[in-house]
C-alpha cells in the first residue's frame, strides 16, 4: 500500500515528503534518472512503486501550490518566496521532470504487464 505525502513542520524543514521517511518528494523526482525507477527502489526496499509514482505525481500535478505545505521543496521555482539558497544553485522546474519521469513510467509499466 503506498504511503501518503505529507508535509509535517518537524521534519525536512515541511517540505512534501513520503509519510514515515525523510524522502521528500523533490528528493525523489530529482535522485532518479529516466528508467532508473527499479534501481532507486531497490535503494529503498522500504518503498514501493506506488510511493514513487505518489511523489511525481505530487509533483507534476503541483499540488504544493494548492496545498501550500509549510515549505516547498529545496530548490523548486514554484517557491516564490525563495528561501535562502545558500549553495546559490539554480532553482528547477521540478514539476517538469516529474511528468517526464510520470510518462517513462507509464510506459515502462504498460511493456512489463
Amino acid at each position: 500500500m503506498a504511503k501518503q505525502i505529507v508535509c509535517t513542520p518537524d521534519t525536512c524543514g515541511g517540505e512534501p515528503r513520503i509519510e514515515g521517511h525523510r524522502l521528500t518528494c523533490a528528493n525523489v523526482v530529482l535522485s532518479i534518472d529516466k528508467g532508473r525507477v527499479c534501481s532507486y527502489l531497490k535503494d529503498f526496499p522500504d518503498l514501493e512503486l506506488e510511493d514513487i509514482k505518489a511523489c511525481l505525481t505530487y509533483c507534476a500535478n503541483q499540488r504544493c501550490v494548492n496545498d501550500k505545505p509549510v515549505s516547498f521543496c529545496f530548490r523548486c521555482e514554484l517557491d516564490v518566496e525563495g528561501c535562502d539558497n545558500l549553495d546559490n544553485e539554480e532553482p528547477v522546474k521540478i514539476w517538469e521532470k516529474a511528468q517526464e519521469l510520470l510518462r517513462s513510467l507509464e510506459q515502462f509499466c504498460d511493456d512489463n504487464q
